[in-house]
C-alpha cells in the first residue's frame, strides 16, 4: 500500500502544480488581452 501512495503522491502535486501554471498563463494572457484592447 505503502508503495502505491508513493507513487500516487508526486503525480497528484504535479496536476496541482501544472493546473496552477495554467491557471497564472490564462490571467496572464487575459491581463495582455486587455492591455492591448486598451480597456
Amino acid at each position: 500500500p505503502s508503495k502505491n501512495l508513493f507513487y500516487h503522491y508526486p503525480f497528484s502535486h504535479f496536476l496541482i502544480f501544472s493546473s496552477a501554471l495554467l491557471a497564472l498563463l490564462a490571467l496572464l494572457a487575459l491581463f495582455f488581452l486587455s492591455k492591448n484592447k486598451g480597456l
